[in-house]
Formats: structure tokens, sequence, C-alpha cells
């Protein structure tokens, strides 16, 4: 259909929602990324008892449907703005409008719920194939606890970081329910583009960005096949 029907218009509308789903990505990859290593590493260095609770928790979020996680959302950052904007309004401050629920934040704070997990697993797997021993050494030479990650840790799951980030950027990419209730008023990505379009039957009009959602996906998987037939 694509090879058909396509046409340069057709891909001129596809720019706009391209950018606008690489943007939400890019965002969600690198907050998830971020709170993921924050986590594991917790659970590497902290020997207490609830050590591995935090983790346990934030990878509850893959369980959940993007539907029912996007209601929440919404059943949540709804009475927080109106909250806000009637602090705003007893303080003569202008209105901040929807500033939770209805702009990208809400998307990608359920992004970054919704794929936690992935980005934890990734990561935890990279930390085990660190020793224990090396976790001692930056203590043994007088470095504090932070130093020592970034001299230590990073280094070594640079790999592993940065296979998480691309495999919550992929799941972003082509994540629908979610961003179909979430989104701000005349904002579209590529997945729900897509959606809308396939919705009035326009099949061919549809194959264009279909292709391109494919392409986005499967690009980083080939990438990290051939990596990894390579370590």
């Amino acid at each position: 259909m694509t090879i058909e029907y396509a046409s340069i218009e057709q891909f001129y509308e596809l720019i706009e929602p391209g950018l606008n789903s690489v943007e939400l990505a890019v965002y969600a990859a690198s907050i998830t990324t971020f709170f993921a290593l924050i986590l594991v590493l917790y659970k590497r260095l902290h020997h207490d008892k609830l050590n591995t609770l935090p983790v346990n928790i934030s990878g509850f979020g893959y369980a959940i449907p993007g539907t029912v996680l996007a209601m929440a959302m919404l059943a949540t950052f709804g009475p927080l703005d109106n909250l806000i904007n009637e602090w705003a309004l007893s303080l003569n401050i202008e209105e901040p409008g929807l500033i939770l629920s209805g702009t990208v934040f809400a998307i990608i704070f359920a992004f970054v719920v919704r794929f936690s997990a992935i980005a934890n697993g990734t990561i935890s797997g990279g930390v085990e194939q660190v020793a224990h021993s090396l976790d001692l050494a930056p203590l043994s030479l007088g470095m504090g606890s932070i130093k020592g990650i970034f001299k230590v840790h990073l280094p070594l799951l640079k790999s592993s970081i940065f296979v998480a980030w691309l495999l919550v950027f992929v799941e972003a990419m082509k994540e629908l329910p979610a961003v179909l209730i979430l989104r701000p008023f005349n904002y579209d990505t590529l997945s729900t583009q897509i959606y809308q379009l396939i919705s009035d039957e326009q099949l061919e009009q549809g194959a264009l960005g279909a292709i391109s959602i494919v392409v986005f996906g499967l690009l980083p998987i080939i990438w990290l096949n051939k990596n990894e037939e390579k370590s």
C-alpha cells in the first residue's frame, strides 16, 4: 500500500506527529533509565531489608494496561489541576490551567510508570555482571559512595544503560492506548494519527506511517542483535 499510494504530501503530514513521537520517547526513555539506574544501584549498594522494595514497586506498572493507567492518570491529575487553579485564584495569580492532565506531562508520566520494569530489568542484568568486590574498591581508595558510582559503576554499566534507554524508546514510540487518552488537544503522534486513519478505513493513507513505526522499532533491535553477536 505504501508503494502504490504513498505521496510526498503524506510524508509531510507525518513530520509533526513523528517529531512528537520522538520527543515523547526521548523524554520517557531518559527519565525512566535515570530512575531505574538510581533504584538498581540503591538495591545493589544498600543491604537493608527493604533494599529491593523500590525496584519491585516501580515494576508494577508494566502489568497495568495502557488504557487503565491513562484513566488513573486522569483521575489523579484532574483534581490536582483543579486544586492548583483554586490556589492560584486565592493568591490572585493567573490560573495555570491543566498543567498536569492537559499537557504531555501526563503522557510522559504514564510512560515512565509503564516502562520502568523494562529499564529495571536491563540495568539489573548489567549490575549482576559487575563483581561485588568492585563495590568496595572505591571505599578502599577513600572515595565516597557517589564518587565511586561515577568512577566505577557507571563506566561498567554504559552498555546496559544504553540498551535500557533504547528499549524504552522503542516501546514509547509505538504506545497507543495511553497516548490516545492523555494527549492534549491537536496533538498527534505517529500511533494516534495511524489509528485515526485506520478507524476511518483509510488504510492506504495510514500505510506510510505504519511502516515508519515498524522501522523505528526494528532498527534499534537489529543494532542490538548485531552487537550481541559481536560480543
